[in-house]
C-alpha cells in the first residue's frame, strides 16, 4: 500500500538551506615588536575592546634609554652643524684678511729682492721675505679650501642629522610599541602570553577580531551558482535570517568566493552578518536558508518521495512508473516542515506520485493505494 499525492505544476519560489561557520576578515594576529618581559596582561579572551586600548604592557626601561641615546645623538649633530655655520662666516671674513695678507707679503718680498740686487739688503732678509710669503700663500689656500669645502660638510652633517632623526623616530616608534593596543574596536579571540613571560619581536601575542565585519562562509551547490551569480549581478539583494542561540542574525550575500576548496562541488559565499552581530563568535556554526526567484512548473513534494538524488515514481494503472526530475530547490511549509521542487517536463497536472518510500522500488511493480485513516478524506 502506498499514498499517492495528485500534483498541480505552478510557480513557487524555492529556498536554499545552506549552513556555514563565522569568521571575520578583520581580524589580527598581534605580535611583539620589541624585545622585553611582559608587565601585564590587561584583557582576557572574550573580551570586547575599544579602539587604543591599551591590551598589553611590555617593561620600557631600556626603550626609554634607547630613545634618550637618540635624543642625544640628534643634539650633537645640531651643535656641530651650528658650529660649521658660525665657522664658515667666520673663514669667509678671515678669507679676506689672508687675501690682504698675501698682498702685503708679495710686495714685502718684491722690496726684499730689490734692495738684494743693490746689495742694500742681506741674503737672509730675502729668505725671510720670501718664507713669509709661501706661508701667507699656503694660509690662503688652505683658508679657501675650508671655504670651498663647505657645502661638502654642510650637506655630511644633514645626512648624519637626517640618520639620527631617523633613528630617534624608531626609537620612539618602539617606545610606544612597549604598549600594545587594539587596532579596532573588536573582541579577543585569544590571548598567547602571560605577565612575566619574555617576549622578542615576532612572539605571538594575542588575537583581536571586529565584530562590525563578520561573515558566514557556506558553500553554495554548484547547480544553484548560476542563479545566485546573476541575482548578485542584477543587484538583487540575496538576503537571509538565523537564529542562533535565541538571537536573530540577519545575513545579506556581499560576494562569492575567489577560491574553490579541493573535493567539493560549488563555491563559497560570503554573507555579510548585518544585524546581531555583538552575540556572535568566530567559528560559531549557523544554519540558514535564502529565498530564490520563483521557478515556474515546479511541483511540491514530500521528501519521502524522491529516490536517490532526482527520481520519483508515478503510480500509473497500479504500478510504478519511475521519472527522472530536476530539483529546484526546498520550501518551507506551515508549521517548519521542508518540502522539495522539483520539475520535469513529463510530469503533468494530475499525475499521481507516490509519497511512501517502497523497499525495491523498480519500474512495473503493482501497488495500491492505502486505505486513509479515520477522519482522513481519500
Amino acid at each position: 500500500p502506498v499514498s499517492v499525492l495528485s500534483v498541480e505544476p505552478s510557480a513557487k519560489s524555492p529556498t536554499l538551506p545552506l549552513y556555514g561557520f563565522v569568521e571575520s576578515p578583520g581580524t589580527a594576529d598581534m605580535i611583539a615588536a620589541v624585545t622585553g618581559d611582559v608587565l601585564a596582561v590587561n584583557v582576557s579572551e572574550g573580551d570586547t575592546v575599544e579602539q587604543g586600548q591599551v591590551l598589553i604592557s611590555i617593561d620600557d626601561v631600556d626603550l626609554k634609554l634607547a630613545v634618550q641615546d637618540r635624543e642625544a645623538d640628534l643634539g650633537d649633530i645640531q651643535a656641530r652643524l651650528k658650529m660649521e655655520q658660525q665657522q664658515y662666516k667666520s673663514d669667509r671674513v678671515a678669507l679676506e684678511h689672508e687675501k690682504n695678507l698675501l698682498e702685503l707679503s708679495r710686495e714685502n718680498l718684491k722690496r726684499a729682492e730689490k734692495l738684494y740686487k743693490k746689495s742694500l739688503g742681506s741674503e737672509k732678509a730675502l729668505d725671510d721675505a720670501r718664507t713669509a710669503y709661501e706661508r701667507q700663500s699656503l694660509s690662503l689656500n688652505t683658508r679657501n679650501l675650508s671655504v670651498n669645502n663647505h657645502g661638502a660638510r654642510l650637506a655630511q652633517l644633514q645626512a648624519q642629522k637626517q640618520r639620527a632623526e631617523s633613528a630617534l623616530q624608531r626609537a620612539r616608534r618602539d617606545f610606544d610599541r612597549a604598549q600594545v593596543k587594539a587596532p579596532f574596536a573588536g573582541r579577543v579571540s585569544s590571548v598567547k602570553i602571560a605577565r612575566g613571560d619574555r617576549v622578542v619581536p615576532g612572539t605571538p601575542l594575542i588575537t583581536v577580531y571586529d565584530q562590525n565585519r563578520l561573515e558566514v562562509r557556506s558553500q553554495i551547490p554548484v547547480r544553484y551558482l548560476e542563479q545566485i551569480r546573476s541575482m548578485l549581478a542584477a543587484g538583487r539583494s540575496i538576503v537571509s535570517q538565523a537564529v542562533v542561540d535565541g538571537f536573530e542574525v540577519d545575513l545579506k550575500l556581499d560576494r562569492l568566493s575567489g577560491e574553490a576548496s579541493r573535493g567539493t562541488a560549488g563555491l563559497p559565499g560570503l554573507f555579510t552578518v548585518t544585524a546581531g552581530n555583538s552575540d556572535l563568535v568566530l567559528g560559531r556554526f549557523i544554519n540558514f536558508s535564502v529565498k530564490l526567484p520563483a521557478a515556474s512548473g515546479v511541483v511540491e513534494l514530500p521528501y519521502e518521495a524522491l529516490y536517490g538524488s532526482n527520481k520519483v515514481y508515478l503510480l500509473v494503472d497500479g504500478v510504478m512508473k519511475p521519472l527522472i526530475v530536476e530539483r529546484v530547490g526546498e520550501i518551507k511549509q506551515p508549521g517548519g516542515t521542508s518540502a522539495v521542487l522539483v520539475r520535469s517536463d513529463q510530469l503533468k497536472e494530475g499525475d499521481e506520485v507516490i509519497t511512501t518510500q517502497v523497499t525495491n522500488a523498480i519500474d512495473g511493480r503493482k501497488v495500491k493505494l492505502a486505505k486513509p485513516a479515520a477522519g482522513e478524506s481519500k
